[in-house]
């Protein structure tokens, strides 16, 4: 089998000039190359809406001549061929771990792999040495073809985190381009102690992601059943059928409860050691299971700690939204105001008021704030038909259809829009 000159280059190399002169030749392929493959990682990586910082390099000369003769000397070779297989390669820089696990699975997925190497891995945890997965990937047979290389032709790709990478560029220059390993006992507990520091920090920024993540969907779960709740109520005022208000949102819970993380223990109880985000992840675990009780005694623990405004401000919405789902609408439309009072142009806090006071019937007072929710731009056809229902009970016709027809211009397909507009032209006799 043809051997790549490039990657087995022989051993002792004769005739330095015209070997440097036969590897620039190659330069120019080799960077079209490597930029190709640098272009099409990327577009995966895109798909997986992932965002890290690509990097590729083709060796200088004076690196590639100088690992030759090193990797000669190491291997104590007196003539023969070395193996140099990063002549071209790419570097993948994440945030986060995971997504280096990401890319990982595109690399095995899309890529023919040769090796894969996970250099920092014998390190003990007293030693000094950072992480890095290296992919020893063959160049794809077309790739070769169209920039003229030879057919067995490899290229690396490393894998880092942000931190990951820091460690490397810096021991790069301390230690191995300058062929320095440390004796002194201090100094290398020192570098021990920092390779330890970045590993926690990856470790730690990783933690906060994932707990980010599951704080995101418990709320984003919590706002969706709260809008399906008050979509339910809003569709029943469309059949026209005899019901209490209260009655329609008794046992709606929204979605199935979720089962809790067993990581965040009990509900029974603040405990005074967690922080914010912990007591406000348990309280939507309880709110969104139905367990209304629970997550406003949690709701209010975090407030009790004086949070700073904007925490306030969010905690307040949520409990509000707890008082709601109760039908305990008065103090609903206190915890409301609670928000406003912190900022009077939130838009989503004078929406939730403005509909907990069309449920007590205080229809003048809802118009008032679904007006400023409308003016803030929050969910324009939520307001707008809420609005319309509102006007349809005040007798206000026109202006009701008029607020129809312009959430039927939003979503057309909406049949409880449709539906309040056809009473409305009944009643105005259309």
């Amino acid at each position: 089998m043809h051997r790549s000159r490039l990657v087995y280059p022989s051993f002792p190399i004769k005739g330095k000039l015209a070997f440097m002169q036969w590897y620039q030749r190659q330069h120019d392929s080799l960077e079209a190359c490597i930029f190709d493959l640098q272009r099409r990682l990327r577009s995966l990586i895109i798909q997986k809406d992932l965002h890290p910082t690509l990097k590729y390099r083709v060796k200088s000369f004076h690196s590639y001549y100088e690992k030759i003769q090193r990797r000669a000397r190491q291997q104590g070779m007196e003539s023969g061929q070395v193996e140099i297989n990063d002549v071209i390669g790419l570097r993948v820089i994440c945030p986060f771990i995971e997504d280096l696990h990401e890319v990982e699975r595109l690399l095995q997925e899309h890529f023919e792999i040769e090796e894969v190497e996970r250099k920092g891995s014998e390190y003990s945890f007293q030693e000094f040495g950072y992480e890095s997965t290296h992919y020893l990937l063959w160049v794809p047979r077309q790739l070769s073809q169209e920039y003229d290389l030879e057919p067995d032709m490899l290229f690396e790709v490393q894998l880092r985190t942000i931190l990951q990478d820091a460690w490397a560029e810096v021991e790069h220059e301390l230690i191995y381009k300058a062929d320095f390993t440390p004796f002194d006992q201090p100094l290398k507990r020192k570098l021990a102690a920092l390779n330890a520091n970045l590993s926690l920090a990856d470790i730690i920024f990783q933690e906060i992601r994932d707990y980010q993540r599951q704080l995101h969907l418990q709320m984003n779960q919590r706002r969706e059943t709260f809008l399906a709740s008050l979509h339910s109520v809003l569709d029943n005022e469309m059949k026209q059928l005899p019901f209490s208000r209260i009655e329609a949102l008794e046992g709606d819970s929204g979605d199935e409860p979720d089962t809790l993380d067993p990581s965040l223990g009990s509900l029974n109880g603040v405990s005074s050691m967690e922080n914010i985000d912990s007591f406000l992840l348990r309280a939507l675990y309880a709110h969104n299971a139905g367990k209304y009780d629970e997550s406003i005694e949690l709701y209010s623990g975090i407030l009790s700690g004086g949070p700073e405004e904007f925490v306030r401000s969010i905690i307040y919405v949520h409990r509000g939204m707890a008082y709601f789902a109760k039908g305990v609408y008065d103090l609903a439309v206190e915890d409301f105001q609670r928000a406003l009072d912190i900022d009077e142009t939130n838009g989503k806090a004078h929406y939730y008021r403005g509909v907990t006071l069309y449920m007590m019937h205080e229809l003048e007072t809802a118009i008032h704030d679904l007006d400023l929710a409308l003016e803030y731009g929050y969910r324009e056809f939520d307001c707008l038909f809420s609005r319309a229902l509102v006007f349809f009970h005040l007798g206000d016709m026109q202006s009701a259809l008029t607020d129809c027809d312009m959430a039927l211009e939003i979503d057309d397909d909406s049949r409880s829009v449709r539906r309040l507009r056809t009473l409305i032209l009944q009643k105005l006799g259309v």
